[in-house]
């Protein structure tokens, strides 16, 4: 075999090996777009929320009012994804939207929800997620909300 052949051969067999290892060493990628606009810091509140991941992609999410203030929260949430140490905004299904319910936790109360993700958000792929709920405390219940009592609770989670 004279030299020119060899150099194509080898250098064939070389773009074949390259092609293979980038191939296998690709990075997972980021399934969504907008990254989020919440800042949250973790700190010491009164009112807490914890979620357990349950199959077919359910939460079971507990809020406990630790605070001397009535909370009120509604069925709405966001999810968030986490990709690289930054949050993503997981679109809602088109065409759905949130029952508008509000609900009451007292001071000293829990109050456990039931999640079905699937049924806002298409299948969530594997990974490391947060649930972003609102929440307004006020010292009456007829009070009206505003800027000075409103929060946000979070949960992260894994799929």
């Amino acid at each position: 075999m004279d030299n020119k052949k060899k150099y194509i051969l080898i250098a064939g067999a070389l773009l074949i090996l390259n092609l293979g290892f980038t191939s296998c060493s690709s990075k997972a990628s980021n399934p969504y777009q907008e990254k989020s606009s919440v800042v949250y810091q973790v700190t010491e509140s009164t009112v807490s929320i914890k979620a357990s991941v349950l199959p077919n992609q359910v939460l079971d999410l507990s809020i406990m009012n630790q605070s001397s203030k009535h909370c009120s929260i509604g069925e709405d949430y966001a999810i968030e994804y986490n990709f690289e140490g930054d949050w993503y905004v997981v679109p809602i299904k088109p065409n759905t939207a949130f029952p508008a319910i509000g609900y009451f936790i007292e001071p000293g109360e829990e109050r456990s929800f039931t999640v079905e993700l699937k049924e806002y958000f298409d299948v969530l792929p594997s990974g490391h997620y947060r649930i972003i709920k609102e929440m307004i405390l006020r010292d009456d219940v007829d009070e009206f909300a505003n800027e000075n009592n409103r929060g946000i609770l979070v949960a992260e989670f894994d799929i």
